[in-house]
């Protein structure tokens, strides 16, 4: 519920040129705080019960939330400043556009109205279908191919992260400053390599341990280095750009639930199925690539 509301507070601050490489900071945050909870959540329930481990590192965000509210302002209008102009002609007319559509029913009938935004969603919902189809199902499926053991499963649990951890930055620098802001062109390196990756799962020998983790970790690094939410905010402007990051997550929810069901379906329907399941993977990668090719943004 606080990412859409915390991308729109960065729209306000970072113009275009620059808004890659905030939003993708952000990205890389959440992964440290990934790796955060995974290092302490299992430390804590060891020594004092699986109760406390749901019950204090919480509290980390309530402490957090004070330390942001008492130190973050939403506007530089909040403390005399300036607001910035945008230098590009993409970002200028996404905002004339949203002028007068800030508020209730409006803001979604006019971003769902633009098709360039309406790809994106779509898009983003099957960059999702990856990534957390290999998140739900990678490590069932080295469990089950591969016979790993507990101890191998750590390092693949670890590997995915790993690559969130350093992919949103990543994305979002190159985008800014290779590509000037286009994201574009990152989005279809990301689905190319990504899809490789997936590919490099369904054709490798499940038992290999090291392999694995090298596949994973660029999977997790490529599939998670598409700026789509900076994407959004340029496509929305500055005033949409809450609503723009809520209604592209949403769809990418929707298309996460999905492949739950349609992964574990496909892996037992047919012989060979856990093949099948990366295959389309890497399947939903070239579509999302030549999707995006159309929105040029």
């Amino acid at each position: 519920s606080a990412w859409g509301p915390g991308l729109g507070l960065l729209a306000q601050w970072w113009p275009r040129r620059d808004r890659g490489r905030a939003i993708g900071l952000v990205g890389t945050s959440a992964g440290i705080a990934l790796l955060v909870v995974w290092a302490v959540v299992p430390w804590v329930a060891a020594h004092w019960g699986w109760r406390a481990a749901l019950r204090y590192p919480p509290l980390l965000i309530a402490l957090t939330g004070l330390l942001f509210y008492f130190s973050v302002r939403d506007k530089p209008a909040d403390l005399g400043l300036p607001e910035y102009r945008e230098s590009d002609q993409v970002s200028r007319d996404a905002e004339a556009a949203g002028g007068a559509s800030e508020s209730g029913l409006r803001a979604y009938l006019h971003l769902l109205g633009n098709w360039r935004f309406f790809i994106a969603c779509h898009v983003k919902g099957l960059d999702n279908v990856v990534r957390y189809g290999i998140v739900s199902w990678a490590p069932v499926y080295y469990a089950q191919a591969g016979g790993f053991t507990l101890q191998q499963m750590g390092w693949l649990t670890f590997a995915y992260p790993l690559g969130y951890l350093f992919g949103p930055i990543a994305g979002g620098l190159i985008s800014d400053r290779l590509f000037q802001s286009n994201r574009t062109p990152v989005i279809v390196i990301s689905a190319a390599v990504s899809a490789a990756a997936t590919l490099g799962i369904a054709f490798s020998p499940a038992t290999s341990n090291p392999l694995a983790v090298l596949l994973l970790s660029v999977g997790g690094f490529f599939v998670n280095m598409t700026p789509f939410q900076a994407l959004a905010v340029d496509l929305a402007g500055r005033r949409l750009a809450g609503t723009a990051a809520g209604v592209l997550d949403a769809h990418g929810y929707i298309y996460g639930a999905i492949q739950a069901w349609f992964f574990g379906w496909l892996s037992l329907a047919v012989p060979d199925g856990w093949m099948w399941v990366f295959l389309a993977m890497a399947a939903t990668r070239v579509i999302s690539a030549v999707a995006i090719m159309r929105v040029k943004a």
